[in-house]
């Protein structure tokens, strides 16, 4: 008898369980559709968007390199660096020595232009010869 009554109950608890997790999953349902139309419909606001005008700039950096002189074996070479042609203060500068068709032999430096926009470099010629030189910018 005590075994009927214990399996009764323990039928009866987990039939109260059942219908408890029946609620909750028809609860859960729901919140999750109401989250999925919420969701839908945030969706269908975003699509929407205000522009501002479109402007723009062109940068035209220009890099002019001469040799100031030379003195004996050294050559005083000169970078003037130039902004939409004003003078480009904070540029770096590379400094190479290349052959006559313009390919690197030697990387000789960088120096940092001034306010003037002037980068200087000065190159010790190991010998008699033509030397020829080119100057790089990092634009920013």
């Amino acid at each position: 008898m005590t075994e009927r009554f214990t399996l009764r109950t323990k039928e009866r608890r987990m039939g109260e369980v059942r219908k408890r997790m029946m609620k909750m999953s028809r609860k859960s349902g729901i919140v999750a559709i109401a989250l999925i139309a919420l969701m839908c419909v945030g969706v269908a606001y975003a699509a929407y968007y205000v522009y501002s005008d479109v402007v723009g700039i062109t940068l035209s950096y220009q890099v002019t390199l001469t040799i100031l002189s030379h003195d004996g074996s050294t050559i005083h070479l000169k970078a003037t660096v130039t902004d939409n042609s004003v003078a480009a203060n904070g540029m770096t500068v590379h400094f190479w020595r290349t052959d006559s068709g313009g390919s690197e032999i030697e990387y000789l430096g960088s120096d940092t232009t001034g306010v003037s926009g002037i980068a200087l470099k000065d190159y010790a010629a190991t010998g008699n010869g033509d030397y020829y030189f080119r100057a790089r910018l990092d634009v920013p």
